[in-house]
This record gives C-alpha cells, sequence and structure tokens, in this order.
C-alpha cells in the first residue's frame, strides 16, 4: 500500500514537472506569435493557454494505458483521450479561425440562415459527432448512447459559456470534479485522475493573475473531461436529471447573460472573483 501511493505520489510530481514546463515553453510561444485577445479589462492577454492541455495529454495517454486499465470500464481508457484530445484541437481551430462575432446556438444557427457557415457552427457538429462516438464505445443501450452523447456535448459547450472570465471555467470544473469524485460509483477514478489537476492549478493560476486566457482549447478540453466522467459514475437516472439541468442552463444562456445571473448572486459572485488579481465591474453582457 506504501509503495503504490509512493508511486503515485511520483508520477504526480512528475506530471507537475511536465505541466510547468509545458505552460512556460507554449505561453512563450503564444506570446511570440502574439496570440493575444482583449480579456474582460479590455487588456490585450494570451489566449489558447489550453493548448498546455494537449501536451499534457500525451504524457497522460501513457499514464492512463497504462495505469487506467486498473478501472474495468466499458470503452476506458480511449473514450476520454479520444474526446479531450478531439475538442481540444477543434477548440483550437475554432480560436485561431472563429468569428466571435456570433455566440449561442441561436448565433451560430442564424448566421447558417443567412448563409455563412461559422467555425463556432462546425465545432458544434463534429463535437457532437465526437461525442456520440464516445457515447457508443461507454454505452450498453441505445437510450444511454443518446442521453450520454447530449451530456458530453452539452458540457462541453457549458464550459466554453463559462469562459468569459478569468478563473470561472476552471473552478466550475474543480468544483464538478470534486462532486464526481464523492458520489462515483466508480472506484478508483479519483485516482487515475488526479495527474489532471497539474496543468489545471498552473492555468488557473495564470488565469487569476491575468496572464493568459484559457480560450475554447482549455475550455473545450475541460468540458469533455466532465463529460466522459459524468457518465462513467452515474446510473440513467442521475445523468438524466445532469442532462435536464444543462438543457435549462442552455435555454437560459440563449436569453440571458450568465455573467450577469453570477453576479447578482452574493455566493457566486464571491466565488467568481475569489483569487483574481482584480475585481471586474458588473455588467450585463449576453452569453
Amino acid at each position: 500500500m506504501t509503495g503504490m501511493i509512493i508511486g503515485h505520489v511520483t508520477i504526480f510530481a512528475l506530471f507537475v514537472g511536465v505541466s510547468l514546463a509545458s505552460s512556460y515553453f507554449m505561453l512563450r510561444l503564444l506570446n511570440n506569435a502574439n496570440f493575444k485577445e482583449e480579456n474582460f479589462l479590455k487588456q490585450q492577454v494570451i489566449t489558447s493557454s489550453g493548448v498546455v492541455f494537449l501536451v499534457f495529454l500525451a504524457f497522460y495517454a501513457i499514464y492512463l494505458l497504462t495505469y487506467g486499465q486498473l478501472i474495468d470500464l466499458k470503452g476506458w481508457p480511449y473514450s476520454l483521450l479520444i474526446i479531450a484530445f478531439g475538442m481540444g484541437v477543434l477548440g483550437f481551430l475554432d480560436d485561431l479561425f472563429g468569428d466571435h462575432r456570433f455566440s449561442g446556438f441561436a448565433g451560430h444557427f442564424g448566421a447558417l440562415a443567412q448563409g455563412q457557415v461559422t467555425t463556432g457552427l462546425l465545432k458544434a457538429i463534429l463535437g457532437f459527432g465526437l461525442s456520440l462516438l464516445v457515447a457508443i464505445l461507454v454505452s450498453a443501450s441505445f437510450v444511454d448512447v443518446i442521453v450520454n452523447a447530449l451530456i458530453i456535448a452539452l458540457s462541453i459547450n457549458f464550459f466554453n459559456l463559462l469562459d468569459l472570465r478569468p478563473g470561472r471555467t476552471i473552478k466550475a470544473f474543480l468544483l464538478s470534479a470534486v462532486v464526481i469524485f464523492l458520489l462515483s460509483r466508480v472506484e478508483g477514478l479519483w485516482l487515475v485522475s488526479l495527474p489532471v489537476l497539474a496543468p489545471v492549478a498552473i492555468l488557473l493560476w495564470l488565469d487569476l493573475k491575468l496572464l493568459s486566457m484559457l480560450g475554447d482549447t482549455g475550455s473545450n478540453f475541460l468540458g469533455a473531461m466532465i463529460g466522459v466522467w459524468v457518465v462513467y459514475s452515474f446510473e440513467l437516472k442521475i445523468n438524466l436529471a445532469v442532462l435536464l439541468g444543462l438543457i435549462i442552463i442552455h435555454l437560459y444562456s440563449e436569453k440571458h447573460s450568465i455573467s450577469a445571473f453570477i453576479s447578482k448572486n452574493r455566493f457566486l459572485s464571491w466565488l467568481d472573483n475569489l483569487g483574481l488579481s482584480k475585481k471586474p465591474q458588473l455588467d450585463s453582457e449576453r452569453e
């Protein structure tokens, strides 16, 4: 038992080193390429720092294919690797070439009605295709396939919706992960998922210090991870409740601002500002 603990601590330390090194080199690369966008304070900040997750994933895949096999789950760990890498790449392409004049499902489909195909729409279509593929890998029935595909796809988009304030997406990821691992029916899932905390912690610090932004690359990756963890962790009844919650949030976001909702809730506003270098001004921008 002691040897196993030492082994996992050593592995985690290695992932911290990998994450620190990849963060340093990738952010230098993005900065030299002037890959920047305005943040909520209208400052030019390095964006798409979520590419660090893609570098991390190359090493994490080796770990999962070695230690992750201890968890006997249908489609594991290939399902997680496929959706995390696929959505990270799609997010990076959207960061590179995306037209940010359009947002939300209504915005992208409205653009399509005018004969304009947005990168966001392409990402949504390809993302759902990947979600469906992963759902087929992990599910035991047709109903499970549909429910799980929708959970994964909407989880990805939900974290994308949150990525309007520094640290918000990662804080939501960490809270979601804690709840999932505390309630999960899969023993050991938290242990093999622990290395993910290394790049998450580093990018959270960079985000809160206003040194970089995750971009769609990072938010898509995190949403994909949460979606897969959810569909593995719970039975159909709970997953249906999760799906209903995601649908309600998305319907709300089409007409209202999530940022405004958070700012009006004392606890959520406190959590949103926790650790920020500068406190944001109240706004009512549309998501």
